[in-house]
């Protein structure tokens, strides 16, 4: 017989009156090559941490979902899913305790540590994604601190360099890109320059006053699946069905494909873990 799924979905939190700025997601180009999980790789290890941490999420324990977390990457840095769990870790400080230096701690950390194998890069860039998110956050309050001076927001980014609001690197995401930025006037008075801006990171899509939003929809990223089995066969393949829609027709997928939106980032004989965006669902057995 299957136990239950053991999901959880985590995301970010918004900072209040942030201004607009867009992101667009890019497919990761490890989601281009094939993943290759040995059948003897382990789960379980990952999946009974994860399974306390949901408990404990169940009871509103947070800080302590966080810890066992922290502690399972800090215990089991041979583990592959180390960096993942330091990244859960991370999202949990952000959205349910409202701890950014500390979530940015422990998104460094799994950014670092993950592997250079596909899971390990959509481990990396799932941690990189939440750094962006909060370099974003960063950069609005500097922005908003400028315009509260000068009444109008700097032509380019370097201006908050220059007035020592932010550090250089920050104007840098964690692919080693800088944000694109543009000031412009309001259509309702175009003879005031720059009075709003956009600002996008080419590698992830949000918006730095949507982050709650976007926190909530991820959250809903776990809800869409059960992991039905994982039937025997020359291939390691998972029988997912979807939650939300019973009149869907559960779908076979193996490591690497798509799973409505969603990508199949590991899979063993112990579960599965899914990715979308900065959301991660993990099934098990």
């Amino acid at each position: 017989m299957l136990s239950p799924c053991l999901i959880i979905g985590l995301s970010a939190r918004n900072a209040p009156g942030g201004r607009r700025s867009r992101f667009r997601l890019l497919p990761f180009a490890f989601f281009l090559l094939p993943f290759s999980s040995a059948a003897g790789e382990d789960l379980a290890p990952f999946l009974a941490v994860h399974q306390k941490a949901s408990a404990l999420g169940a009871e509103k324990k947070w800080a302590e979902a966080a810890k066992a977390y922290a502690a399972f990457a800090a215990a089991s840095e041979s583990d592959a899913c180390a960096p993942l769990a330091a990244a859960l870790q991370g999202i949990i400080l952000l959205r349910q305790l409202n701890q950014a230096a500390p979530a940015r701690e422990a998104f460094l950390r799994a950014a670092k540590a993950a592997a250079g194998d596909k899971f390990g890069l959509a481990t990396r860039d799932l941690a990189r994604g939440w750094l962006a998110r909060l370099q974003m956050v960063q950069l609005d309050a500097a922005l908003r601190r400028y315009w509260t001076d000068k009444i109008e927001y700097p032509e380019k980014l370097d201006a908050l360099v220059e007035r020592k609001l932010v550090p250089p690197e920050l104007l840098v995401d964690p692919w080693g890109k800088p944000f694109a930025y543009a000031a412009r006037p309001l259509k309702a008075r175009p003879d005031l320059p720059r009075q709003a801006y956009t600002l996008s990171c080419s590698a992830i899509e949000g918006d730095s006053r949507s982050l709650k939003a976007a926190l909530a929809t991820t959250e809903a990223l776990p809800k869409k699946f059960l992991l039905r089995g994982i039937p025997a066969g020359p291939q390691l393949t998972a029988t997912i069905a979807f939650a939300e829609d019973k009149t869907r027709t559960a779908v076979n997928r193996v490591e690497g494909e798509k799973v409505n939106g969603a990508t199949l980032v590991k899979l063993t004989p112990q579960g599965a873990i899914i990715i979308e965006g900065g959301a991660v669902a993990a099934l098990a057995r």
